[in-house]
């Protein structure tokens, strides 16, 4: 069995390896760093400004969550527009009309004539130009790397995306404090747009397949045809949707787990995020710059899905901060890969066609996501943080021992 990491030494001509020496997924993933920022940012701003218009958290829920549906509502559509366009062209676009709605509201704000309405509204659109842009820029990748390319070519744009998310997150607190809401939207418009403009000089055309001439009735049909008759694209989809609900649903326990058990109030919880991140960063650096992918994929996935799990049971008995830290930079780090493997799974046992429109069914899988924060937050409620990430864990644990009994996973 080959190792999944092939370390090799970075020196010299570091773009020569791994996806990094595809120029055009270069210039994408600069591109892609600035929207991630423009994302990231857009969410802080609107979190703030609506809890300061209506000083109440559930509205600040209500909206965000309403935002979130788009993944369950427009998944499946996202692939397969992606299926049907030229993608970077595509995306392109999609950065542009983002930067529109953002930019319409960031005046409203200045002019003192924005509602929760207005809010709304402005971001359930910028929402849904997300999710398409998401689902055709993850399809665009393994365009331009392949299949033995695809799980470090995504692993490259997740890195980069995190990255641009504590770069935004941060910065935008300053720009809020000292400027205002109105004027951080108008920045984060700039950034969508100037995102957009960056990718002027990519070259491929983004499809490797044909593009498709099907109506979109055919490219439905098409779609679910394939999800009925591939068993193991049913199996990833499920798995996805699990994983959200069992495993990343995790965090709406942090802010408890950080004051009740931890007791280090919210700047420990600070901390918390930040390690988080760094620990998924160096997990996808890891996988990034490292050598082949190895062949057994779905066996992988569910070892990485065996950390996970174990991983959050672990977490559950931390009563020591430094400890709890390290456990967190794991997770995050099985978090991120967890991600890569499906994405890359899912789009590896479809046509090349079908590819936009799987990765668009990973998008719905993500909606079950909401399902996991209701059900661990109310074990949290009854029996304590502790118990509920001890239950999920041994949830995700039994879930991958479930999956490796089924041949198809194993073959992948």
């Amino acid at each position: 069995m080959k190792y999944l990491i092939d370390v090799k030494p970075i020196f010299g001509n570091w773009w020569s390896y791994g996806p990094l020496q595809y120029r055009d997924l270069r210039v994408f993933g600069f591109a892609s760093i600035l929207s991630s920022i423009g994302l990231t940012a857009e969410q802080v701003v609107i979190g703030w400004y609506v809890l300061e218009l209506t000083d109440s958290a559930f509205m600040v829920g209500l909206v965000l969550g309403i935002k979130m549906l788009s993944n369950t509502i427009f998944g499946i559509p996202s692939g397969i527009v992606a299926d049907m366009v030229n993608r970077p062209k595509f995306i392109r676009s999609l950065r542009v009309a983002t930067s529109i709605p953002i930019l319409l509201l960031g005046i409203l704000i200045l002019t003192g004539s924005a509602g929760v309405w207005h809010v709304l509204v402005l971001t359930v659109i910028t929402g849904v130009f997300q999710v398409f842009e998401n689902t055709a820029s993850s399809s665009f990748v393994y365009d331009v790397v392949g299949s033995e390319g695809a799980v470090q070519g995504l692993a490259l744009l997740s890195m980069l995306g995190r990255i641009g998310r504590v770069i935004g997150s941060i910065s935008v607190g300053f720009v809020i404090g000292s400027l205002g809401s109105g004027y951080a939207l108008v920045g984060i418009s700039a950034v969508f747009f100037i995102a957009s403009l960056a990718m002027m000089s990519i070259r491929s055309r983004g499809q490797s397949a044909p593009l498709s001439t099907d109506s979109l009735g055919d490219t439905v049909n098409q779609f679910f045809k394939e999800l009925v008759t591939n068993r193991t694209l049913i199996v990833m989809f499920s798995a996805t949707a699990l994983v959200e609900i069992l495993g990343f649903s995790h965090k709406v326990l942090l802010p408890s787990l950080a004051r009740d058990v931890l007791n280090v109030g919210a700047e420990g919880l600070g901390i918390m995020n930040g390690i988080g991140s760094l620990g998924g960063i160096i997990g996808i650096l890891l996988l990034t710059i490292g050598g082949r992918y190895d062949k057994r994929k779905g066996i992988s996935y569910l070892i990485t899905l065996l950390v996970f799990g174990c991983s959050l049971m672990v977490l559950s008995l931390a009563s020591n901060f430094i400890f709890a830290l390290v456990v967190l930079a794991v997770i995050n780090a099985v978090m991120a890969l967890s991600d890569l493997f499906s994405q890359g799974i899912m789009q590896l046992v479809v046509p090349n066609k079908l590819r936009g429109r799987a990765m668009g069914s990973w998008m719905l899988a993500l909606g079950a996501g909401p399902i996991g924060t209701f059900q661990i937050g109310a074990i949290a409620s009854l029996s304590g943080v502790s118990v509920a990430l001890a239950i999920n864990g041994f949830g995700l644990v039994v879930l991958a021992s479930l999956f490796v009994l089924l041949p198809m996973i194993r073959r992948i």
